[in-house]
Parts: C-alpha cells; structure tokens; sequence
C-alpha cells in the first residue's frame, strides 16, 4: 500500500463521522433551542417523557391550588397522620423508585374509594377513573383535579407496565409529593 492509498482510506473512513461533529459544532446553537421542545428521548434507562409528566402535574398543582401537607410543617417535614407513610414511601424511593410510584399510588386509591362509599350507596367496584369521574359529574371535584389525578394514574400505569423505565428517586420523590398534594385535596371533600 502506497501513501497515497493509505491516505485515501484515512480520508474515506473519517468523512462521515467528521461531517456529523462539524454539522454538530455549526448548528449546536440551533440545537440547543429545540431541546426543550422534545417529547421523547430515550438513552439507555433515562425516561425524558416521566420527567416532563411530572412537571406538568407540578404545573397543574399549583395552577389548581391543591393544598400542600408539607406546608403545614416546616419544610421536609409532613403532617403527622402522613409521616410514617412519606418515610417509608421514600426509604422505597431508594431501592425501587417505580415501586415507590405504584405504593404511593395506592393512596389515592385508598382516598377515591372512601369517596365513593360516602358518595354512592350501592355497592359496585369502581376504578379509580370511575369514581373521579362520577364525583366530577356531582360537582364534587373540579376537572382540574379529575386531570390531575389521571395524570397520576398515567404515570403509575407506565412504572407498571414499562419494565424499562427508571426514573430517578428525585423524580421518584417529587410524584410522591404530588400524591400526597392529591390525597390532601381529597381528604378536605367530606
């Protein structure tokens, strides 16, 4: 092999990986901007899309006013009746964060089945999407609320079903606030 063979061949196996970082380093400005309008990005365990979601709940929280049982308590503390629940809901955060998403899940559950008790005498199983929904229908809870809990309940459906999700445990931790923000918000609706 000659040097200009040689060369030939250096130039041939670089030019594609050499055009995409140039294509990369000239338009990183262009880059940069979309990134925060994307839906899905999947590298190895990181879930983009549970991150958003659980932003957007946040967003939604706050827009409706929901209570917050950590306010009530200086900050990192939660009131009494929730703190041996919120413990070990976040010593689960550790070890599984979706175990963690799917037992703090259960105490929405928990909350929309006694409102269904004290608001529907007969006696049929409902989902929890059904009971929601049939309290919205009495004008129990606003359609805020109704958004916000299926959002919770998307999301616990997906750290179910999704064997490859893993959220990380602050992501983790911030869904278990939410749930308790809910759970408040039901508790208030006698």
């Amino acid at each position: 092999m000659d040097w200009l063979t040689f060369f030939s061949k250096i130039i041939d196996s670089m030019a594609w990986p050499l055009s995409v970082v140039l294509l990369i380093f000239f338009l990183r400005k262009q880059l940069v901007e979309l990134l925060p309008g994307l839906k899905n990005l999947r590298y190895k365990d990181f879930e983009l899309i549970f991150e958003r979601k659980i932003e957007e709940i946040d967003n939604k929280i706050e827009k409706a006013q929901l209570p917050n049982p950590e306010s009530k308590k200086p900050i990192n503390e939660v009131p009494s009746e929730y703190e041996e629940k919120y413990k070990h809901l976040n010593e689960i955060n550790i070890n599984s964060p979706r175990a963690a998403i799917i037992e703090s899940w259960l105490l929405v559950e928990e909350e929309l089945n006694r409102l269904s008790k004290s608001y529907f005498d007969d006696s049929i199983n409902r989902t929890p999407l059904m009971i929601i929904k049939q309290l919205m229908k009495k004008n129990v809870v606003s359609k805020e609320l109704l958004e916000i809990i299926d959002q919770l309940r998307q999301l616990r459906n997906e750290a179910v079903h999704a064997p490859r999700l893993n959220p990380s445990v602050y992501i983790t931790k911030e869904y278990i606030n939410n749930v308790f923000r809910v759970v408040e918000a039901l508790k208030e609706i006698k």
